[in-house]
């Protein structure tokens, strides 16, 4: 988990080991959020904000999704987008 940029949020970082499709990744993920009652377990894939990779495919052109990679200088100084425990305590080394 990291702590947001603005400091009033998280975000939940999954890796795989072997390369993954990317609508089945998200099919896991948003059953995971309804099993967590996160959302509704009748809301569309659609409206759940903020769930990468949000497209299939890379359609060739230009760089894709635009992630901001956590560990940001500035941010950082402040405690900010630093990965946490799951009591919010950010690891020494990050």
């Amino acid at each position: 988990m990291e702590i947001s940029r603005s400091g009033n949020g998280a975000h939940v970082w999954c890796f795989f080991e072997v390369s993954y499709p990317a609508q089945k990744s998200r099919k896991v993920f948003l059953s995971f959020l309804r099993d967590a009652k996160c959302i509704d377990e009748y809301a569309h894939d659609e409206s759940f904000d903020r769930l990468f990779p949000n497209q299939d495919a890379h359609s060739g052109k230009g760089l894709g999704n635009l992630i901001a990679f956590p560990l940001q200088g500035q941010s950082r100084k402040h405690d900010r987008t630093v990965f946490v425990d799951v009591d919010f305590k950010s690891y020494g080394d990050q």
